[in-house]
């Protein structure tokens, strides 16, 4: 963090997919809006100490210095560790969610379409019951249970945006791209899609768009879906088409019937691909 400027947004995860996308747009969007990034390495959460109480030591006086309108928090743990993934997933927004009104920003927290189990099939809509019992999954929907009750009980400023997987030119981020161009890589050129998995997915740029969007709208719970019901299969072959990516040799499989798109009447987004109906 090298900006002395009071105001403006701060991105907790802004080096990750989403996050440089969010702020390329605020940065053409709103050229004059200053822009803070949450640097892991000067400001580093996780000491080795996982309790809740080092938020106030060392985030609590840093937020008062920056003093953002809006705080987006779009981290994740990059380590296997248990007790340092529970500390960024779910105890950071839990955090941010709870002092958000005494330290005056407005928080958009980015959850995932991970909440909902394949125990339960979509197209899943607001009133749907999250039910992820483990890993990712879990830690998303007991943040979004942190944040939500903030907002309930506290009346805190808080967004939850579900979002899907980001769809992006960029093979060398979290991408659906990366993970096709890892399966090619692996199997000589050939990858396997299901055709009877409709997967929750929105184009990074759109979704960074749309959050910017949502922070300016009423709090509560949203839903940021893109795809318009087309199966795995056929996004993996449109985008083979996109990319050029004709070392790709697509074999369509039907290993099992997932439908994994979210519903939320009140979130407009654009399809992932022109020629969709909206």
């Amino acid at each position: 963090m090298t900006s002395k400027k009071r105001g403006g947004v701060l991105i907790f995860g802004g080096g990750g997919t989403v996050g440089r996308a969010l702020t390329e747009h605020i940065s053409e969007l709103a050229p004059r809006c200053v822009v803070h990034v949450w640097n892991r390495a000067n400001h580093p959460l996780f000491l080795g100490d996982p309790e809740r109480r080092s938020f106030e030591k060392n985030l609590r006086p840093w937020l008062r210095q920056l003093s953002p309108s809006i705080v987006f928090n779009l981290a994740v743990a990059q380590s296997n560790d248990e007790a340092e993934s529970r500390w960024i997933n779910v105890d950071l927004p839990i955090w941010l969610s709870e002092v958000s009104m005494e330290l005056g920003f407005r928080l958009v927290h980015t959850s995932s379409v991970m909440v909902f189990s394949q125990k339960k099939q979509g197209p899943y809509s607001l009133e749907t019951r999250a039910d992820a019992a483990d890993g990712y999954g879990l830690q998303k929907r007991l943040a979004e249970d942190g944040c939500l009750t903030a907002l309930r009980t506290k009346n805190a400023s808080v967004t939850v945006a579900r979002l899907g997987w980001q769809i992006g030119p960029n093979s060398e981020q979290n991408t659906i791209r990366r993970y096709l161009e890892d399966q090619a890589s692996r199997n000589g050129g050939l990858i396997r899609a299901n055709r009877l998995w409709i997967p929750s997915c929105s184009r990074t740029h759109q979704t960074a768009a749309k959050l910017w969007e949502l922070a300016h709208q009423a709090p509560g719970l949203y839903q940021i879906e893109g795809n318009c019901g087309l199966n795995f299969a056929d996004i993996v072959e449109r985008l083979r088409g996109e990319y050029s990516a004709t070392h790709w040799n697509v074999e369509k499989t039907e290993d099992f019937a997932y439908n994994q798109l979210m519903i939320d009447e009140r979130v407009h987004m654009p399809p992932i691909f022109q020629d969709q109906p909206t």
